[in-house]
């Protein structure tokens, strides 16, 4: 059934219908039409206290946006609204709530429908999805200083347009010299492998976000582009995720120099193994 509390936003039928409706209200669809889709998959369901709690929250999502129709005015007034609301609170009996927790939410259901009844004077508007683009493009070569003066270097996988992180994929090399970086050099290095502290032979290979590059954008140079033909699709399972970019390249990379192994095995996979 879910999480369950007095509170008419305290269970998980609110977020449900709630979070559904305004998702999509937020992407564009008329009202009537989003509606007439919820009540369609009401009626599917069995028809309990919990179904009829979700025609209330429907009305509720109308009401908000100063939309009273025909089914508000139908479950907010008569002489049976009494029956409406004894009907939501079976299904609470039934799993096991007393008279207390009853008594409650038999008070939250009356001044629910209440608030329906009044038609709101500030419509709730449509809330833009903010979409991000990547911050590098795909197969863009990057260099950074790392904490001991030297260079060290990344390469872009993979990137991923109007999302709302702007995903790039970061593969993380074991370049670590005084020279500053070409793609030549990362086009020969091996993926960096963590192995200090913790670590336990990670590949470092990190869905990076554009959320907070910009306060370290000056951190970092592109220095060329190589062909990737390859393509990754988001999974948090496979790759982690990351917004701070210089903790995750820079701070990661320069404590695998000073602290890691460097015994043969702890090298990772050559770089061209992920074009």
């Amino acid at each position: 059934m879910g999480t369950w509390d007095t509170g008419l936003s305290s269970n998980d039928i609110f977020a449900d219908v709630y979070d559904e409706f305004f998702e999509l209200y937020n992407e564009g669809l008329d009202v009537e039409v989003i509606t007439a889709n919820t009540y369609s998959k009401i009626k599917k369901e069995l028809f309990d206290g919990q179904s009829r709690l979700k025609q209330f929250l429907v009305c509720e999502c109308k009401g908000s946006m100063g939309m009273l129709s025909r089914w508000t005015k139908k479950f907010t007034t008569g002489s049976n609204i009494s029956l409406k609301i004894r009907r939501t609170l079976e299904l609470w009996r039934e799993l096991g709530a007393d008279d207390k927790d009853i008594n409650k939410r038999d008070k939250v259901l009356v001044k629910f429908l209440e608030q329906l009844s009044q038609k709101k004077e500030k419509p709730k508007s449509r809330i833009k999805k903010k979409i991000l683009n990547p911050i590098f493009e795909k197969g863009k070569c990057i260099t950074f200083k790392l904490l001991n003066g030297n260079f060290g270097a990344a390469l872009i996988l993979e990137a991923l347009s109007e999302t709302p992180y702007g995903f790039n994929l970061v593969a993380l090399t074991d370049i670590n010299k005084k020279e500053r970086p070409t793609c030549e050099d990362i086009l020969k290095s091996n993926v960096l492998k963590l192995n200090y502290g913790s670590w336990e032979n990670k590949v470092q290979i990190s869905w990076m976000i554009a959320n907070h590059f910009k306060k370290d954008s000056s951190k970092f140079e592109e220095i060329g582009k190589i062909q990737i033909n390859k393509t990754y699709n988001y999974n948090i399972n496979t790759f982690s995720t990351s917004g701070d970019w210089s903790i995750w390249l820079i701070e990661v990379a320069s404590d695998q120099f000073e602290k890691g192994s460097k015994s043969w095995f702890s090298f990772g996979k050559k770089i061209k193994k992920y074009l």
